[in-house]
């Protein structure tokens, strides 16, 4: 044949057959050619993942199909596709402008029981499956992300990740995306089973397991990264561990309302401020300014925290606990967030709220200390209160989300009460100097001692 057309699924083929008597079995073999527009193939992609796929895809293939003279059935396909006018909205290194050649390259090999198929999206992405055909169902199953050898096939399906960077807040929209997806199909899949008994295409992954060099959540840097994400009755459980963290943390199904559980054996954070051997600040890379806060504002999930050992910087928090949840669509509860140690307690509660305007975030808390020198020491700050306590309240506001905190943009009121002790002269040696009441000037001149009043 020479120029047929046809369709499939309502996508249309140009095609050319040619079929030859060879001496174990007659092979015909179809040379496909294809040119989709979005509209046309994107009615077969699901409502919530369509936003991340668009453009024109056109694509080549062979596909040789052989029957055997004495009985049976294999063939042979291979499809490739530089993908030159398709758009590709994913997280970084998956995404594609219009213009830009990322090639495909799609292999099938199979007789009448089963298909083997392996599948390369440029360096980053590669697939290998077992389909079975009686029942449609990819009895093994392999994706990796990033560049890995593919292991020796399991059954099952599983995800492997090897990344040299990672931004959660990219990520996360389309796995969550991704998980309704295959909630809202498993959902029905239950129902076509009572029917006829027939399984989904993938089985649910029974691990997704990975390491990451970085990995940005909101602002904070982990390094060194490996994860493994295990399919539990409930909930998916993910072990991370880093350089900065060894956690468990619990996804539950309804991401925005049961939300996450975190439980942690030490965190430790950072301002991601580059600090001199003087400890004078030399730069601020505080990757939050440049974060869509709209964009996280809607997928900030339900979160319960407990940390056994929580650090920012040099700052030792001790033991914290953290409850964040939903009111609506435009406010968001800072339940409690609690912070002890020996030394000192730090609790607060509060609200982020968004508008047409934009946002803003209202915190009211308390600070506890039993040594104001001791913690302002751990601060790099000098202290001329001696031996003294302290406790201080506060209401504070500022337009903005909790990461755009900033000392010169606060509004409201801090009340704040010192025990007994006394105020001494203090040299800063190149140290900065924190001043009360502009007192150091006075400490010069003589010794306050107000233990006794």
């Amino acid at each position: 044949t020479d120029n047929l057309s046809l369709t499939w699924l309502g996508m249309p083929l140009a095609i050319e057959v040619n079929g030859v008597d060879k001496a174990e079995y007659y092979d015909t073999n179809i040379a496909i050619t294809a040119n989709w527009q979005e509209q046309t193939w994107q009615q077969h992609v699901e409502p919530l993942l369509k936003k991340y796929l668009g453009g024109q895809v056109q694509w080549q293939g062979e596909l040789s199909l052989y029957q055997h003279h004495n009985g049976g059935f294999s063939y042979d396909a291979k499809i490739d596709s530089q993908l030159a006018q398709a758009l590709l909205h994913l997280p970084s290194p998956y995404q594609k402008n219009q213009g830009q050649k990322v090639p495909l390259t799609v292999t099938a090999t199979g007789q009448l029981h089963e298909s083997t198929i392996n599948a390369k999206y440029g360096e980053q992405l590669s697939f290998f499956g077992v389909l079975e055909h009686e029942s449609s169902h990819f009895e093994r199953a392999h994706l990796v992300l990033g560049d890995e050898k593919m292991l020796l096939p399991m059954d099952g399906f599983h995800i492997t990740t090897t990344l040299a960077q990672a931004d959660f807040s990219h990520w996360q929209p389309l796995i969550s995306d991704i998980i309704e997806t295959v909630s809202n199909d498993s959902d029905e899949q239950q129902v076509n089973d009572l029917a006829d008994n027939s399984p989904s295409l993938f089985s649910k992954p029974d691990r997704i397991r990975g390491n990451l060099a970085k990995l940005d959540i909101l602002g904070q840097q982990l390094n060194n990264v490996s994860f493994n994400l295990l399919d539990k009755e409930h909930w998916w459980l993910l072990q991370l561990n880093a350089k900065e963290t060894r956690s468990r943390i619990k996804f539950y199904p309804d991401w925005l309302t049961q939300g996450i559980d975190i439980n942690a054996d030490f965190i430790h954070f950072s301002t991601n401020k580059d600090i001199d051997e003087n400890d004078h600040v030399l730069s601020d890379k505080d990757a939050l300014t440049v974060i869509d806060e709209q964009d996280v504002f809607a997928h900030i999930p339900k979160i319960n925290l407990h940390c056994d050992r929580c650090q920012v910087d040099k700052l030792d928090l001790g033991k914290v606990s953290f409850s964040l949840s939903r009111t609506d669509e435009n406010t968001i509860n800072i339940d409690h967030f609690n912070a002890k140690r020996e030394q000192a307690e730090f609790s607060l509660f509060g609200q982020w709220k968004k508008d047409s305007q934009g946002s803003s975030t209202d915190i009211h808390g308390k600070l506890m200390l039993k040594d104001i020198e001791y913690e302002l020491e751990q601060l790099a700050y000098g202290s001329i209160i001696r031996d003294s306590g302290g406790v201080l309240d506060f209401d504070l506001n500022w337009l903005g989300g909790p990461h755009d905190f900033a000392f010169e943009h606060l509004n409201g009121e801090i009340n704040t009460t010192i025990d007994d002790g006394y105020l001494a002269e203090v040299s800063d040696k190149g140290a900065r100097l924190f001043s009360v009441l502009s007192l150091e000037s006075l400490v010069r001149k003589l010794t306050l001692d107000f233990r006794d009043i």
